[in-house]
């Protein structure tokens, strides 16, 4: 008798640190779903205070030395004094907090309220937006769309995969925007509009769209047989909130209905998402031991392990240079186990995770407050996971995007499906 993947209770408050079209920004948690660690964690808040009755009177509080101070005054005092322009000090606060998070690393980030709202949503698997999916280009700057959804205004106006997204309205992108900034700043309210510029590589130009933001539903697991075969196939696009009922729902219909009794699960451009999406899942299949280990920067350590249930199936996952956060959490217990057969690229190598604070306001703080550790207590930030079984794309379509490739022409994927039929 088959063993089917059921549905585990699940009581999370989640809010993912990526969106549904957002690469690399990985894993994310709710303070106040994690107060216990929160209270391990011992950090000196520093605060800006700037009164309007005279710049005299700014002070700092924190571990700042007396020449910072000071260099801090001289500056405010040069740029009150002389510039041709009025100081807005609200404008000022926002440019001097979102710095501050800025000087730790590239996912702690200050997100002002009108981005923040947009970046919420995601969580209920449904974004107001033009329905792309990017990642960072080879030169860091700007966001390279990978696929377009159907069902978005981008896709009827032209954009393509391989696009550059350069600017957004007219904020040009840089490299010290994360991707996820970026998104925040396309989507907006239903029914608007955004005027993007792309770099379009194979015209070598640039192109202006006028853009209609619309609720999109974002499906993140789907799957079919592999024709002629007793295969099951399932891509997963980001661990979001709703990706487990729908990798449930997948999975038991491809048992079921179709007759699956071996599994290929794709990861490959998938960017992440929530933490405990990928920690259920992955006790899905994983029947004891541990699932992976956050470590804060006390000392402070948290197991979090598997059940004593768990589905037995052969299985392939397929990985890439974009597969990071979430997803690495996932196929790197599941290799540390011998559960499945990892196939690909190495992973981008995302091995940290973000506390997301929603202040008074409703902006955002969100700060790298942890590592997750695989099983064996490793951690893959800057390393990734590596395949058991590297494989690299057909000659000729080393550029193309996973979600335009053919069956015939994915070199991974037909890897994965050798392996199973030899089974």
């Amino acid at each position: 008798m088959k063993k089917l993947l059921v549905k585990k209770t699940i009581a999370i408050l989640v809010i993912m640190a990526i969106t549904s079209f957002a690469l690399l920004t990985g894993c994310s948690f709710i303070a106040d779903e994690i107060l216990d660690i929160d209270k391990a964690i011992a950090r000196r808040i520093t605060t800006v205070t700037m009164p309007e009755v005279s710049p005299s009177n700014i002070q700092l509080e924190g571990d700042f030395t007396e020449e910072q101070l000071e260099k801090f005054n001289e500056v405010y005092n040069l740029l009150k004094q002389t510039s041709i322009y009025e100081l807005d000090h609200d404008e000022i606060m926002e440019s001097i907090i979102a710095g501050m998070a800025s000087a730790f690393d590239v996912y702690t980030m200050y997100v002002p309220e009108e981005y923040a709202n947009t970046i919420r949503e995601s969580a209920s698997g449904e974004y107001k937006g033009i329905g792309v999916t990017i990642t960072t280009p080879e030169d860091g700057i700007g966001a390279e769309v990978i696929s377009v959804n159907p069902l978005g205004d981008a896709y009827v106006q032209g954009i393509k995969t391989g696009d550059i997204i350069i600017r957004v309205e007219e904020t040009e992108l840089t490299k010290s925007m994360s991707l996820e900034y970026i998104a925040s700043i396309v989507k907006g309210e239903e029914g608007t509009k955004v005027n993007v510029t792309v770099w379009r590589p194979s015209e070598q130009k640039e192109i202006q769209f006028s853009i209609t933001r619309m609720l999109i539903n974002s499906i993140d697991a789907s799957g079919h047989l592999i024709e002629g075969t007793d295969i099951g196939y399932i891509a997963i696009s980001s661990f979001s909130a709703d990706m487990l009922d729908e990798f449930v729902n997948t999975f038991n219909d491809l048992v079921l209905v179709d007759g699956m009794t071996k599994l290929i699960i794709d990861l490959r451009d998938n960017p992440g998402g929530d933490f405990y999406t990928a920690v259920y899942l992955a006790d899905a299949f994983i029947k004891d031991g541990i699932i992976t280990t956050l470590a804060d920067g006390t000392g402070y350590k948290e197991e979090y392990t598997a059940d004593s249930y768990a589905i037995s199936i052969p299985t392939v996952i397929l990985v890439n240079g974009n597969s990071a956060s979430a997803s690495e959490l996932f196929s790197g217990a599941m290799k540390h186990y011998g559960l499945a057969t990892i196939v690909g690229t190495q992973t981008y190598g995302k091995g940290v995770a973000q506390s997301i604070y929603d202040l008074d306001d409703g902006s955002q703080l969100r700060i790298t407050s942890y590592q997750y550790l695989l099983p064996d207590g490793s951690n893959i930030d800057g390393i990734g996971v590596t395949p058991d079984i590297e494989v690299l794309p057909f000659e000729g379509f080393e550029n193309e995007y996973i979600s335009s490739l053919e069956p015939e022409n994915d070199a991974q994927l037909q890897k994965a499906i050798e392996i199973l039929e030899n089974q």
